[in-house]
């Protein structure tokens, strides 16, 4: 539950750079030793957050072209949120936000998920 609360955070985040994707990836690191160390097991969930804040230092077209070579491994709504925030993000650098959310939209209806 608390790697789904990470990544449904992201969506509220104005802005992200390298260096909040790294704290925010230190922070998930931490409190995953911290949970180790009082269940003496590893929380899966927790490195799932932490590539999905690594998706967050790729451009759109980088994100896009992971999802068509391995696959989903996060829902529709993870995917079109980590796009909009890298927009918001680098407004100038990516064109329309539209372009990638059809494409993701196109890429997800292939593999039977929609956006």
């Amino acid at each position: 539950m608390i790697a789904k609360i990470f990544i449904s955070s992201t969506q509220y985040l104005a802005r992200v750079d390298e260096s909040t994707v790294s704290r925010m990836a230190r922070n998930v690191l931490s409190l995953q030793q911290t949970l180790s160390q009082m269940t003496a097991t590893r929380d899966m969930a927790l490195d799932h957050a932490t590539t999905y804040f690594q998706l967050l230092q790729l451009t759109p077209d980088k994100v896009l072209a992971g999802l068509v070579e391995r696959g989903p491994i996060f829902s529709d709504m993870e995917y079109m949120h980590a796009l909009q925030l890298l927009h918001r993000s680098h407004p100038d650098s990516y064109g329309p936000i539209n372009q990638h959310l059809e494409r993701l939209s196109n890429i997800l209806g292939e593999t039977g998920v929609t956006v």
